[in-house]
């Protein structure tokens, strides 16, 4: 192998080597930003159920006004409004809950399949290079560095090229 050859192998394995890093590196920043994303929705969600709290408190806080300011007490029909709100606010919150979760889970595993996608294609990038430099050494000539010339015969033995 030649210098120039070399100089090119070095030039392309560190080309091949750098994208291949660059591939894997690209695949970790996406599940980091996909784990973000679902510490996000985590901390949205939080935020959301304080909200459904403090209107559930509100409702409450009204009813109970209501009934006292009418002078009834919280028998009847004023207690099943109030067993009717907490009904709803437990509803809404395991299916917020749920939606949550499941929003989180599924942002995880896209952080997960971005950080394999990357891999695989760092590997990629390695084996294209592998096979591009089996193939240079495939396709090369080969040269005989013998003194006399010799020629294949038609039956597949060699001669030396003298008859005698």
């Amino acid at each position: 192998m030649g210098a120039p050859a070399t100089l090119f192998f070095i030039f392309a394995a560190a080309g091949s080597a750098a994208a291949a890093y660059g591939n894997y590196q690209q695949g970790k920043a996406t599940q980091y930003e996909y784990q973000r994303q679902a510490e996000q929705e985590k901390l949205a969600a939080r935020d959301r159920e304080i909200e459904r709290r403090n209107r559930l408190l509100r409702a409450l806080s009204q009813r109970t006004v209501a009934a006292a300011a009418g002078g009834s007490s919280l028998e009847g029909s004023p207690a099943a409004l109030i067993n009717r709100d907490v009904r709803e606010f437990n509803l809404e919150s395991l299916s917020s809950e749920a939606s949550s979760a499941s929003t989180q889970a599924g942002l995880r595993a896209a952080g997960t399949n971005a950080r394999r996608i990357g891999t695989i294609k760092a590997v990629g990038n390695l084996l294209d290079f592998a096979t591009a430099v089996s193939q240079t050494r495939v396709n090369k000539p080969r040269t005989r560095s013998s003194g006399s010339p010799r020629t294949q015969t038609q039956t597949g033995t060699i001669s030396s090229g003298k008859r005698g």
